[in-house]
């Protein structure tokens, strides 16, 4: 506290102004901390209701396939899928937890037609185009909640179309979502970059922030370009090789 009293002398007041400094920077640090902290909770809370809603949908059309004629082929994918995506889930929230941010990709082999599949059970309007054969490397649990969230977004911008485009290209592999949604103003393309920004009423913008913090700690970056004839095109480039499939 700030303490005026010049009974020392100015040794006194010299020692009041410092801790009154000193007590200014606690306060701004545990500002920052409790900043921090709210953030790791809506990346959480935004991370967990993506998954959950479709986690449910896959539970629900397991139990209308028990309850009928059974299709095993289909119960399996269903069931696995839902597997694999509480695994992941539970993978993404505990690097998140332990680094109070989005941790460094482990980056490995990706079976891309894999991860394509359980993309394609999640959102079964989606069409995937030149999935690529060799497994390019990046951390494909952080990869696929970017794919997640991109394909949420282009889902609630309407317009029926939805696609995932491969392209690979010299030294890097080229991921993008295409949507004939209702599109980007010239001033919302202008204001992607601004931290928090979102077109949905309500939202923090948490989603956009994660697949940009994602796609550039593998050393890519997010792209936003408009679509003749509406609708948008959001992608990034994976730098690492990959050639086109044969």
């Amino acid at each position: 506290m700030l303490n005026l009293a010049r009974r020392g002398g100015d040794e006194e007041l010299d020692l009041g102004l410092a801790g009154a400094g000193q007590a200014s920077r606690l306060l701004a640090e545990a500002e920052q901390e409790i900043a921090r902290l709210r953030r790791l909770v809506q990346v959480l809370g935004h991370e967990l209701a993506n998954s959950l809603g479709p986690m449910k949908s896959l539970l629900g059309s397991t139990r209308l396939l028990m309850g009928g004629q059974t299709d095993a082929g289909r119960l399996d994918r269903l069931l696995a899928t839902v597997e694999e995506r509480a695994g992941h889930l539970q993978s993404f929230v505990t690097d998140c937890v332990r680094a109070s941010q989005v941790a460094a990709p482990v980056k490995a082999p990706v079976d891309w037609q894999r991860l394509a599949t359980r993309l394609e059970i999640l959102f079964p309007e989606l069409i995937v185009e030149g999935i690529p054969t060799p497994a390019a490397a990046c951390d494909a649990v952080q990869i696929e909640q970017v794919l997640i969230n991109l394909l949420k977004n282009a889902r609630e911008a309407g317009g029926g179309e939805l696609r995932l485009l491969f392209e690979p290209a010299a030294g890097s592999l080229r991921v993008s979502i295409l949507d004939r949604g209702c599109g980007m103003t010239d001033v919302q393309l202008a204001a992607l970059g601004r931290k928090g920004f979102t077109t949905k009423p309500g939202s923090g913008g948490i989603g956009l922030a994660l697949c940009r913090a994602v796609v550039e700690g593998h050393g890519g970056r997010l792209t936003f370009e408009r679509r003749q004839g509406g609708g948008m095109k959001i992608g990034f480039s994976l730098p690492a090789p990959a050639v086109p499939s044969s």
